[in-house]
């Protein structure tokens, strides 16, 4: 069994087993995310180990560090029945270790480091690891400016709203006006961001224009657009921040990009008119002011 074990296989099996014997709990759940980010941690504080940087190679994306190595490895390790899939009643999907490996030889330089990242980040404090990775580890400050303190923060207020009273009580115009600003400043300079950037810039100024007054049944739309203008930049990202083992794949990453960044100008598109029908809406003629206004531009256009 060890023997069709890698190197990345041990890694992630010790941390199953190093998370287990700190836990006390009867059976450990382990997110996803929580095996990423304690190996993105592990080879990040690194660098200089050039067979741990190069055995798991990751890049940022949608959800921050990921790594199709270790991917795989979980795939793995499921098809070889060691590790097996919990659902909760909320239809959310965790790992759990089904059965130990003995001899994991290959990774014994690094126990005692995945075991100090462990006891810093238990596998219940999934959250803290990945509000770490986002701050202390990100490339560009846009990046928790816009995922932790802009974007999610909305995604969470919207699951609590459930009509119109609610969401006047619950959004702040002036909160989502000055994060959306922070975010601006932050923007990278690399090239390849200059698209991203200035569609941003125009979506800024719509966005303060469009919310002099929140308009309730129009907020899903400028939702919409700022849960797409991340998922756009995520695709650039992704281009500047990974590991060498994925060059192969840029050329595939930047089409994908340019295609993305093409379908957000449409996005900007749709703001633009709920700007336009929000500006005009707040406009009442009586029948008359509008025959006079009418008449006005008429002779004006015959002029």
């Amino acid at each position: 069994m060890t023997n069709a074990l890698k190197f990345v296989d041990e890694l992630v099996l010790t941390i199953f087993e190093e998370a287990e014997f700190q836990s006390t709990m009867e059976v450990t759940l382990f997110p996803k995310r929580y095996i990423h980010k304690i190996l993105f941690k592990l080879t990040n504080e690194n660098k200089d180990d050039s067979i741990l940087f190069d055995s798991v190679p990751f890049y940022w994306y949608n959800h921050g560090p990921f790594s199709e190595t270790v991917a795989k490895s979980l795939d793995k390790l499921l098809e070889l029945n060691i590790l097996h899939i919990h659902e909760t009643d909320d239809d959310s999907k965790f790992y759990t270790l089904k059965k130990k490996v003995k001899n994991l030889n290959q990774i014994e330089d690094y126990k005692d480091y995945i075991s100090s990242l462990i006891k810093k980040f238990g596998v219940l404090e999934s959250d803290k690891l990945v509000m770490d990775v986002y701050y202390k580890d990100k490339p560009y400050d846009f990046i928790p400016a816009y995922k932790k303190e802009f974007l999610e923060p909305i995604e969470k207020k919207l699951k609590v709203i459930n009509n119109e009273e609610d969401f006047y009580d619950i959004i702040s115009l002036s909160n989502l006006i000055d994060n959306c600003y922070n975010c601006e400043e932050k923007l990278p300079f690399e090239p390849i961001y200059k698209g991203f950037n200035e569609q941003f810039s125009i979506f800024s100024s719509i966005l303060d224009k469009l919310y002099e007054e929140i308009d309730f049944n129009r907020f899903i739309i400028t939702f919409n657009a700022i849960d797409e203008f991340w998922y756009t930049f995520a695709q650039a990202l992704r281009i500047t921040q990974h590991h060498d083992f994925y060059s192969n794949k840029l050329d595939r990453w930047t089409s994908f990009y340019y295609r993305k960044l093409k379908e957000s100008k449409g996005t900007i598109k749709n703001l633009k008119e709920v700007e336009r029908t929000t500006r005009h809406s707040k406009l009442k003629f009586t029948t008359s002011s509008s025959e006079i206004l009418l008449s006005t531009v008429g002779k004006y256009i015959s002029d």
